[in-house]
């Protein structure tokens, strides 16, 4: 009887595997999955993909550029101010005054206009992320149709879900064949 029940398990498992996947094409797409509900990793697909990666060295450079563009700013103000300090022993009280709150408006501008770049910086990251992911839509639609999926969902939203079901990479795959770093012309 134990080896009856072997039997069966070990012929529902190949059963399970044959249905859930068909063979890999000469592309080495990852398997496709059959079933009406999918999911996705999103931040995973964004994060690994040569667009994303792509994306997040210009961010880290731009950052890069923009910090140090920060430092130089804020030795420039500091030796101002340390100017501006020597002086005051000399200078009448009110063109001390005037040039001190010239100093402090001078100070606020450089502050607003660098908070205003990092703030650039973060809002082309989110723009490319959103471009990613709307060129993916065609990819998406083959993933819908290759598995007789209705839907695909993000999997973080899910209370519990199969690893079967996670078509993260074949999106993956796709997603840097056809937009590769998000540089060139989309492929199709």
């Amino acid at each position: 009887m134990l080896q009856f029940r072997r039997f069966i398990c070990a012929v529902a498992v190949l059963l399970g595997a044959a249905i859930s996947s068909s063979a890999q094409d000469a592309t080495d797409l990852p398997r496709v999955v059959t079933s009406p509900i999918l999911v996705i990793q999103s931040d995973r697909l964004y994060a690994e993909s040569d667009f994303g990666l792509r994306v997040e060295r210009d961010r880290r450079a731009a950052e890069a550029a923009l910090q140090d563009e920060n430092e130089r700013v804020a030795a420039e103000l500091e030796e101002e101010e340390r100017v501006l300090t020597e002086q005051r022993k000399t200078m009448p009280s009110e063109d001390f005054r005037a040039a001190a709150d010239a100093f402090d408006a001078k100070a606020q501008e450089a502050r607003e206009t660098q908070i205003s770049k990092q703030r650039e910086i973060v809002q082309v990251a989110e723009e490319e992320r959103r471009r990613f992911l709307l060129s993916l839509n065609p990819v998406f639609e083959q993933i819908l149709v290759e598995s007789n999926a209705l839907i695909i969902l993000e999997r973080r939203s899910a209370f519990a879900v199969r690893d079967v079901l996670d078509v993260t990479e074949r999106a993956l795959f796709q997603a840097n064949r056809i937009l590769g770093d998000g540089t060139q012309e989309v492929q199709q």
